[in-house]
């Protein structure tokens, strides 16, 4: 989570935003969810995982990025080292 942080401040002046979705199976576990992680963005809850049947992941956690006309670009699916410096360039190619 701090280095996904990191790569979005980085690029915050150029309009790019980070939402986290939780797919917690109850409203008031996503507050405990981004606290733990340490999450300084908006954290939602994807209630009855509609946007999660919408958009499935290939694996959790996924990230995905989404450019300025709503369109998916980019799918990364599943934590690994090295996982959240995999999104800058993504980004970067969309600015």
């Amino acid at each position: 989570m701090p280095k996904l942080q990191e790569g979005f401040a980085r690029r915050a002046d150029a309009g790019v935003a980070v939402l986290g979705l939780s797919i917690e199976d109850e409203e008031k576990e996503v507050a405990n969810v981004a606290r733990t992680c340490g999450a300084r963005f908006p954290v939602a809850w994807d209630e009855g995982h509609r946007i999660n049947d919408l958009y499935p992941p290939p694996h959790g956690p996924a990230y995905y990025v989404i450019d300025r006309s709503g369109i998916v670009r980019f799918v990364n699916g599943g934590y690994h080292d090295g996982g959240a410096d995999e999104l800058d360039p993504q980004i970067a190619s969309l600015l």
